[in-house]
């Protein structure tokens, strides 16, 4: 009985993403039927040829995309891993000043700091792919993650490093970080995906048509159509771009996954 319950809830959550799916291959006309098709009587990529036009440009987006989140996450990654080490390793009274500051920033809403780092990207003359670098490094979520599970880790770990000459970059890189391979797994499927779609303050940063990321660019280009090609509320459009935006996400997902499930069964693992 559990078993049923449990497949009736997962198709229940997977309709949207089908109708979804089935809705970017179907024409405007078919969208508006009632009751819907699960299957389109006519698929067609005519939806998706709204965006394919534009093929060396998406290009140039995805790629902007990657750049964007690969070297933010890379980046976080080793900066937040650097200030878990430095506070599960030391554990020094002043330094739980540090660690309740990063939990102060987690209460603080992303959106509420646009305005402070739109303020200081100026200042210090960020533009492009280059400030949204910058102002996506700093994910305290990623620190908690690999703090508690460096607090875990056998001291003798270290200690054998240091005897053996190693400092403390080395200690980090070679052995702390790979240590926490699960972790870094489950830090990649939730943040970089975030990255990648935080549209609202890469749209500001990203002015020029070649600098844009893919979510940028896709969602920029649908409005394109939907306010001057006459195709407003154009579901099937619509849909299509949002696919589209999907796939990169199922990507980082279906990479990570394996990291993914990992760090959430370490939990339940007690020696």
């Amino acid at each position: 009985m559990r078993a049923i319950v449990l497949f009736a809830l997962c198709i229940l959550f997977l309709l949207p993403l089908y109708f979804l799916i089935v809705g970017s291959f179907t024409p405007m006309v078919g969208i508006m039927k009632m009751p819907p098709r699960f299957i389109p009587a006519k698929p067609t990529l005519e939806n998706y040829d709204k965006f394919m036009q534009y093929g060396g440009l998406l290009l140039r987006w995805l790629a902007n995309s990657a750049i964007a989140t690969i070297i933010s996450i890379g980046l976080n990654i080793i900066i937040m891993g650097a200030a878990a080490y430095a506070l599960a390793l030391y554990r020094l009274k002043p330094l739980k000043y540090i660690y309740f500051a990063f939990a102060a920033t987690m209460m603080v809403s992303r959106y509420s700091t646009i305005i402070p780092l739109f303020v200081l990207a100026r200042i210090y003359q960020l533009r492009g792919l280059v400030a949204v670098i910058a102002t996506s490094i700093f994910i305290p979520g990623s620190f908690f993650l690999m703090h508690d599970f460096m607090k875990k880790i056998p001291r003798d770990f270290v200690d054998s490093a240091r005897i053996d000459g190693a400092g403390e970059v080395r200690i980090l890189l070679r052995i702390m970080l790979p240590l926490c391979k699960p972790v870094v797994g489950v830090v990649v499927a939730i943040f970089a995906g975030a990255i990648y779609s935080d549209f609202m303050w890469q749209r500001l940063l990203l002015q020029g048509e070649e600098q844009m990321t893919f979510v940028v660019g896709i969602m920029t280009r649908l409005y394109i159509l939907s306010t001057q090609g006459g195709y407003i509320h154009n579901y099937g459009v619509e849909m299509a771009s949002g696919v589209l935006i999907l796939l990169p996400m199922v990507a980082i997902f279906l990479w990570s996954n394996r990291y993914f499930i990992g760090g959430l069964t370490l939990g339940g693992i007690k020696e």
